[in-house]
C-alpha cells in the first residue's frame, strides 16, 4: 500500500539571510516538473505498448501510470493557479 501523506515536507534549514520563495515560484516550479515528467513518460509507454511480449496487466499498468500523471500535472497546474500569477 502507497504511504499517504496528510502535510507538506519540512523546509530544511535556510542559510543565513536567505528567505524562503514565494508558494508561486514553488508552485511554478512543480508544475514545471510536473509537465516534464509527463512529457518524459511518452515515449517509454509508447515503446511499452508496441513491445512484443507486453502482457494486458501490462499495458493496463502503463495506462494507469499515464492517466496519474495526467492527475498529477491537473494537480499542480490548479496549485500554480492557486498560488497566484
Amino acid at each position: 500500500m502507497p504511504t499517504l501523506f496528510t502535510d507538506l515536507p519540512e523546509m530544511w534549514a535556510l542559510q543565513p539571510d536567505e528567505e524562503p520563495c514565494p508558494a508561486a515560484e514553488a508552485a511554478a516550479a512543480l508544475l514545471e516538473i510536473a509537465a516534464a515528467a509527463s512529457d518524459d513518460t511518452e515515449p517509454c509507454l509508447a515503446q511499452l505498448g508496441a513491445a512484443p511480449d507486453v502482457t494486458p496487466e501490462a499495458v493496463a499498468l502503463g495506462v494507469m501510470l499515464r492517466n496519474l500523471l495526467a492527475q498529477v500535472l491537473e494537480t499542480a497546474d490548479q496549485l500554480a493557479a492557486a498560488t497566484g500569477p
